[in-house]
């Protein structure tokens, strides 16, 4: 279904601002069920290396990937861009209640929808508890509306934040329920 909407994209845009609009598409075209939906990535992927200058991926697992499924070898024009951000020293300070994840809300590859299933089956056993999921993304309303659903209890979503040290230094917990990340 992903890749049907970047062949439809596809056909929208030509020349330089499709070169600028890869870096979002990789990152929504990772994962197939199937062999036939495999060959429609695979496909897709070798339009992407062919119509780009340098291909950037998060994490040496994504690279492999590419290299694997394109039969690359070392000699190739993809780049690692991992996470920039260097943890700062903390004072330590009283921790609350609190569980936290803080990143993009994106069902392919962040899986936020792994942490609302678990949320479900301990908050009632913890109400003094909360969770704070932290971002944005094309996910956020679907989250909520589960949420929502469920009838979860002290869950909150926070918008994007360029300090997430303000939830980091509360946390009891931090979660990471990604497929893959670096």
């Amino acid at each position: 279904m992903i890749v049907k909407k970047f062949r439809r994209r596809k056909r929208k845009m030509c020349g330089k601002s499709l070169k600028r609009k890869l870096g979002y598409y990789v990152s929504e075209v990772w994962y197939s069920a199937t062999q036939r939906r495999f060959k429609m990535t695979r496909n897709t992927y070798r339009y992407i290396y062919s119509n780009c200058d340098v291909l950037t991926v998060l994490c040496d697992e994504y690279k492999s990937v590419f290299q694997k499924v394109l039969k690359l070898g070392n000699n190739n024009h993809i780049e690692v861009f991992n996470n920039f951000i260097q943890p700062k020293i903390y004072i330590d300070r009283p921790k609350q209640k609190h569980i936290v994840s803080v990143g993009r809300l994106t069902d392919v590859d962040k899986r936020i929808d792994r942490l609302l299933d678990i949320w479900e089956k301990v908050w009632k056993d913890f109400p003094e508890w909360k969770l704070y999921i932290v971002g944005e993304g094309p996910e956020k309303e679907n989250l909520i509306s589960i949420s929502k659903e469920k009838g979860l209890g002290n869950i909150f979503f926070e918008d994007y934040t360029k300090s997430p040290e303000v939830f980091y230094q509360s946390a009891s917990i931090l979660t990471l329920t990604s497929t893959l990340d670096s």
